[in-house]
């Protein structure tokens, strides 16, 4: 089970990172790069201290801790250049997303035409890559409903995708200035946090721990982010639009989801439903001229399937539990999810 080393290294250390990157890039006056690159940097950081988990735990002392922790990232970095499992790719779409969003959110033409090709790319890449090399496409799928499957799951990444784009509107001005952090401003990357805590929670539910450590990482770099720009002054053109790193939150989690669906044991139904919340999220965030109205709708209607999806997934974990036989920790091995090359 996970212990203190797990939540120092995949919690505080992606949390510490987004933090401090937004608030850097705040002060320096990159609104426009603030969010997708402190939730990318935050949760591209703390993959690589999970994978470092196991050398820091066995290492005696704090000082000997510290030197195995930084002597064991090199590899851990490595790993996402020349991937050995499935989710060493959710790193590589997680750069990928951050580029498109910075891309998006310009107001040049070429610039916005080449991030949606970019995002349209990796929509359909990103479940490619994290299935290929499994028995879905070695064995078990034919050729037509391998590609079949992977259009409908690159449809509900460019569903969300499209919903997360940052939105350019015709008053922005990159001059000009808006007033500090608000509760509105606030309600999109809360909710965000939420999905991510019920991704984490359906994967840990389901038999992959280690997959439910990553969404914590994503739940860390949400707060991490938010965090860091908490009381200060914001431009009102690009930070609220490409703000959310929406389209950055929506490919890991949508990668965990479909790492979860096929390695782990999450239902069909509660991907759905995750996916559902994950979209009533980005939703909800918006722009400042989003209606109370629809805040409070897509509120309630990202909380209640997250919900629904945890309270399911619990009792049928509760049920396993109850059955030697059917517990997916009773031999637990990390999942054998050798999506590569």
């Amino acid at each position: 089970m996970l212990g203190p080393v797990d939540l120092l290294l995949g919690g505080v250390i992606p949390g510490i990172v987004a933090l401090l990157i937004r608030a850097t890039l705040h002060r320096i006056g990159w609104t426009q790069a603030a969010w997708p690159l402190a939730i990318a940097s935050g949760v591209v950081v703390g993959q690589a201290s999970l994978a470092a988990v196991p050398t820091v735990a066995e290492a005696g002392g704090l000082t000997a801790a510290v030197s195995a922790y930084f002597a064991a990232l090199p590899e851990a970095f490595a790993a996402f250049v020349q991937p050995r499992q499935a989710s060493h790719w959710l790193a590589a779409g997680t750069v990928v997303a951050a580029a498109a969003t910075l891309l998006l959110a310009r107001r040049h033409r070429v610039a916005r035409r080449a991030g949606a090709l970019l995002g349209l790319a990796l929509a359909f890449t990103l479940p490619t890559r994290l299935l290929w090399g499994s028995v879905y496409f070695l064995s078990e799928w034919s050729r037509e409903e391998a590609i079949l499957r992977v259009a409908l799951m690159a449809c509900g990444l460019v569903a969300l995708g499209w919903l997360a784009l940052p939105r350019v509107e015709p008053d922005d001005s990159p001059t000009s200035l808006g007033p500090p952090t608000t509760p509105r401003s606030l309600i999109g990357p809360v909710l965000m946090a939420v999905v991510a805590l019920g991704v984490s929670v359906l994967l840990a539910t389901s038999g992959s721990l280690s997959y439910a450590q990553h969404g914590g990482v994503m739940l860390a770099a949400i707060v991490g982010a938010t965090l860091g720009a908490m009381g200060q002054i914001s431009y009102r053109s690009l930070g609220e639009h490409a703000g959310h790193g929406g389209l950055v939150v929506v490919t890991w989690l949508s990668g965990l989801a479909m790492l979860g669906a096929f390695y782990a044991e999450i239902t069909p139904l509660n991907v759905v439903l995750a996916v559902v919340g994950l979209g009533a999220a980005i939703a909800a965030g918006g722009t400042r001229h989003t209606t109370w109205r629809r805040v409070a709708v897509c509120s309630v209607v990202c909380v209640a399937a997250v919900g629904f999806a945890i309270t399911s997934s619990g009792l049928e974990f509760s049920r396993a539990i109850a059955q030697p036989t059917d517990n997916p920790y009773l031999n637990w091995q990390p999942p054998s999810d050798t999506g590569v090359e």
